[in-house]
């Protein structure tokens, strides 16, 4: 394969997001999508979902030489495209790296099958249509429409390793049922055996990881299970210990390759134009909770949103805009204004600086944290301890880089002043 660069940006508002913050903001978009009280927002979050999501195959299906394939909506487990050893899955699942190299990643979940509507079900194999888009192969599912329903009821009212089980005893006969329950198995297979997972390397770019599990390997394991999603449909969950295990056990990687001009024009246009539309600022500045996790996890990356608010008063006036960022927001940008401040090293070796610490892990930056109390205009800042001794030592004191990051910061988002306390 030739050399690429796994250094590949997609800008956004004069700000770079990494492949690996890329892949992980999707995540959080997807999250999103079933939580908010806004029919709008639910729809704009699901239409920039589906599109990171094919961005996503789009990325690592060139990465690897792989072609897509395309969608047939409730016809089984789908294959996202297919390589020269058949068809194969891509996850954009949450990972982190610590400092050792060691791996840590979310569940993996394949997709769901909705066990008691499916007319057809999609078996191993692809298929070119006339107008050259791939499409995985389909064929009759085994049951009838009660048939179905009875079917789905003795399967989703099972425990979940009494599904495995029952599948599996059940694809040994000779009948209606043991058929399906074949049918079943082949697609999870098909799904499961080849699983591309992106992962972030200690330099700083991204590689893929190639995992994978046998049918045998999903029945046995305790924490590979089949799961229910409502009263119709079944998905195959690979839960967070197992696929780190088998992340952090496997040799076979591959760098991604750079993205086409096209697609960061498009996700550019997404980015600037769809998700963060004013109209969709104003709404998730109503969630606090997931607003919260999507604009820490991108450490002040995209911009905060200050919704206007209707005053009855001076001071209310004073409120409403100071209660327009919450606590999760304001250290993001913190953080993010500290990490500016702080000159850039190896892991190990002499400071870089006699009054400033610096940034080697990223650990002391991630450890901060500032709390807001707007009636005494006091913000109180927190580090993790093992950072104190440089203020017993007096250079490179903590305090002294934190309250100027934290001095201006706020003052950037408040045109005010605060007093700013250390809070242990």
């Amino acid at each position: 394969m030739a050399s690429v660069s796994t250094q590949v940006y997609i800008k956004f508002q004069n700000k770079k997001f990494t492949i690996p913050q890329f892949l992980a903001f999707r995540q959080r978009v997807g999250t999103l999508r079933g939580r908010v009280g806004s029919k709008s927002l639910t729809k704009t979050l699901s239409n920039s979902y589906k599109f990171y999501s094919d961005a996503v195959d789009l990325l690592i299906a060139k990465s690897v030489g792989a072609s897509q394939v395309g969608a047939i909506a409730g016809r089984g487990f789908q294959a996202d495209f297919i390589d020269i050893d058949g068809l194969s899955e891509a996850k954009s699942i949450t990972t982190r790296i610590s400092d050792t190299g060691e791996i840590s990643a979310n569940k993996i979940t394949l997709g769901s099958i909705n066990v008691r509507r499916i007319t057809d079900i999609a078996q191993e194999g692809v298929i070119k249509l006339p107008s050259g888009q791939l499409r995985q192969a389909t064929e009759e599912f085994a049951l009838s429409g009660k048939q179905q329903d009875r079917f789905a009821n003795k399967l989703i009212g099972l425990s979940r390793p009494a599904r495995k089980k029952w599948l599996n005893d059940t694809s040994r006969r000779n009948t209606p049922y043991g058929r399906a329950a074949k049918q079943i198995i082949t697609n999870i297979q098909a799904k499961a055996s080849k699983i591309y997972v992106s992962t972030p390397t200690l330099s700083g770019g991204a590689q893929i990881r190639q995992i994978g599990w046998t049918w045998q390997d999903i029945l046995k394991n305790p924490k590979a299970n089949i799961v229910s999603k409502g009263k119709d449909s079944i998905d195959v969950e690979f839960s967070e210990e197992l696929v780190t295990k088998v992340l952090n056990e496997t040799t076979q990687t591959k760098e991604f390759i750079s993205l086409n001009n096209n697609l960061v024009k498009e996700i550019e246009n997404i980015l600037n134009q769809g998700l963060f539309s004013e109209e969709t600022f104003r709404e998730l500045a109503k969630i606090d909770f997931d607003f919260k996790k999507l604009i820490s996890w991108e450490k002040g990356s995209i911009r905060v949103y200050t919704a206007k608010i209707k005053e009855s008063s001076r001071q209310d006036k004073k409120d409403s805009r100071l209660k327009a960022i919450s606590d999760a927001q304001l250290t993001a940008l913190v953080q993010r204004e500290t990490e500016r401040r702080m000159p850039k090293g190896p892991e190990r070796g002499p400071p870089l600086s006699p009054t400033v610490l610096t940034y080697r892990s990223g650990q002391f930056v991630e450890s901060i944290k500032v709390i807001q109390n707007f009636r005494q205009q006091l913000i109180t800042y927190y580090y993790a301890p093992n950072y104190r001794v440089h203020e017993k030592r007096g250079a490179r004191a903590p305090r002294f880089l934190l309250q100027g990051s934290i001095r201006d910061t706020v003052k950037a988002v408040y045109g005010t002043r605060f007093r700013i306390v250390r809070g242990f």
